[in-house]
């Protein structure tokens, strides 16, 4: 049963096309429901799960997408422009939340070891995170894994491998979002890590780190935003800080010398001229670049900073209504930064609401009597998502972010998900 349920999350957090079934999440969906109904639907999952689904947050949660989809039929629909493009992505975010809210009962009944639901969540995500980076690996040293990788990729990112380093992950997108995925996942790390919840913490990180490097740069954003959570987390418990900051240090020492032994003892030859020359000038051309130039600087990060620009005063409050170019293939007005899309389909105000729908998503959470560096911990995930839409469309729009977002807004109810029969 937990293997089970360890590969539904895996199957629903990163939902890749699966020929003959069309996505893994659909296959979670069909297994879930043998799962509820084993029992001819009087069990303890289903019981728990309709407990949920009258709660305050699930109705709040369900409201604010509801209103984000009718409000972005009506917006294309007045518009005159006839582009639901941006309601098929919506769309999919949602129902992965309502997939990941089924799992949940599942989840604390017959997984969780613990009674604190926000931590044996959080340990879950991380164990599907090293999975995934265990299967990244093996593709990057083994032809045979990355070509099965493949059988299970998008045909429209067929062929995007940036010379065989990226596109080695199995799920559905295997760039910005798995990359913002990994960063959060860093977030979640120095939480257990802080509360002493991580077991055999070195490879944890290492295979995170690794994971990191075929997902994109902006992991490396959420290692910095995780690294200055750890330190919050330490000086709310002032009596312990100093011991945290040690065993920081500590770890980093551990890890540093681990990464050389490993590499240059244990990396085949050919293997290390593969990272030499295309993983780490790809993953680090920052500071490539910084050694050549003097600047800080990446080539996507010049170009994401180029998709901002000014806009006519009328698409600023109305926007444009449109999602898409007229070719249907690129992006409208060629930006795919967070921000500028919301502010060009919707106008400012549709931006506002649904900057304001993701501070709601965790606001009784925030007002609940949960410990502070509970309430720091989502604090810092919530921080993260609004820094990542600067990149693409994070706030109420990606499915694996917006899965976790709201699975861990349920946490202040974790009393309310126990019962006995």
């Amino acid at each position: 049963m937990k293997l089970t349920l360890y590969v539904i999350f895996f199957f629903i957090i990163f939902n890749f096309p699966i020929p003959g079934v069309h996505s893994s999440i659909f296959l979670a969906i069909m297994v879930m429901l043998l799962l509820y109904f084993r029992k001819g639907g009087r069990n303890i999952d289903l019981y728990k799960l309709t407990k949920i689904l009258r709660t305050s947050q699930f109705t709040l949660m369900f409201f604010l997408y509801l209103v984000l989809i009718v409000y972005t039929f009506l917006w294309a629909f007045l518009h005159g422009t006839n582009d639901y493009s941006i309601i098929k992505n919506l769309t999919l975010c949602f129902i992965t939340i309502l997939v990941g809210i089924l799992f949940v009962p599942l989840a604390i009944n017959h997984l969780f070891k613990e009674d604190d639901y926000l931590v044996e969540f959080s340990r879950l995500i991380l164990v599907v995170f090293i999975v995934q980076s265990v299967i990244q690996i093996l593709a990057f040293v083994e032809p045979s894994v990355a070509k099965f990788v493949t059988f299970f990729r998008k045909e429209k990112i067929q062929g995007f491998d940036y010379g065989g380093i990226r596109g080695l992950a199995l799920t559905g997108n295997p760039y910005f979002r798995l990359s913002a995925g990994y960063g959060l996942s860093y977030i979640i790390f120095f939480y257990l890590y802080f509360k002493k919840k991580v077991n055999f913490p070195v490879i944890v990180f290492l295979l995170l780190f690794i994971g990191s490097f075929f997902s994109g740069r902006t992991a490396f954003v959420g290692l910095a935003v995780a690294i200055i959570s750890y330190f919050v987390y330490s000086f709310v418990e002032v009596r312990l800080l100093f011991t945290r900051i040690f065993k920081f240090l500590g770890l980093i020492i551990i890890i540093v010398n681990g990464i050389i032994l490993v590499y240059f003892f244990f990396v085949p030859e050919n293997i290390r001229s593969i990272v030499d020359d295309k993983l780490l000038p790809f993953a680090f051309e920052f500071v490539y670049n910084y050694q050549s130039t003097g600047e800080l600087s990446t080539s996507s990060s010049d170009t994401l900073n180029s998709m901002y620009f000014k806009v006519p005063e009328t698409t600023f409050i109305y926007g444009d209504g449109r999602y898409m170019a007229d070719n249907g293939v690129s992006y409208y007005k060629y930006t795919d930064a967070g921000y500028m899309r919301n502010l060009l389909f919707y106008g400012i105000f549709g931006l506002i609401y649904i900057i304001v729908s993701q501070i709601l998503i965790f606001i009784n959470p925030f007002l609940s009597t949960m410990n502070k560096n509970n309430k720091l911990y989502l604090l810092f995930i919530l921080g993260f998502s609004f820094i990542l839409h600067y990149k693409g469309e994070v706030l109420m729009f990606s499915p694996l972010y917006q899965l976790v977002v709201v699975i861990f807004s349920f946490s202040y109810l974790l009393k309310d998900f126990r019962c006995q029969s």
